[in-house]
């Protein structure tokens, strides 16, 4: 994992702890510090006070599993493989393919915003806030 790839507010964790059956550890990164030369470092917050460490390839995205989704408010079609969130302005969907927002007015599609479906919740916040969603995920 890079820093390239992480803005301030997305969830991490240590690749190691993916497989832990406790569930991994998370973290959530509230400054990055990236200096002109030698490793990128980060401060990361998680169960316990905030620490700086650098950033390699024992980190990991979180990935999205149908627990989070369900955690956060989307809702299984039972008829498609679609995770759908309604709300007055606007539609998420999640298919096997894509993520998209629907922007609605009066009831009614206005604007549609779509890329390929994010596999990391850390992708999901970026696209969550790319729309303007300003919505805290829950793990």
């Amino acid at each position: 994992m890079k820093t390239t790839e992480l803005m301030i507010g997305d969830y991490i964790t240590f690749a190691e702890s993916l497989n832990d059956e406790k569930g991994p550890l998370i973290f959530q990164v509230v400054a990055l510090n990236c200096p002109s030369e030698g490793e990128a470092l980060m401060l990361l917050k998680g169960e316990k006070a905030c620490d700086e460490m650098e950033i390699d390839d024992e980190w990991s995205g979180i990935p999205i599993t149908p627990a989070i989704l369900e955690q956060n408010g989307f809702v299984k079609s039972e008829r498609y493989e679609v995770w759908k969130i309604i709300h007055d302005d606007y539609e998420m969907r999640i298919t096997p393919w894509r993520f998209a927002v629907i922007f609605l007015e009066d009831g009614a599609d206005k604007e549609e915003f779509s890329i390929p479906r994010p596999n990391f919740v850390h992708e999901l916040q970026h696209a969550l806030r790319l729309c303007g969603i300003k919505k805290e995920l829950v793990l």
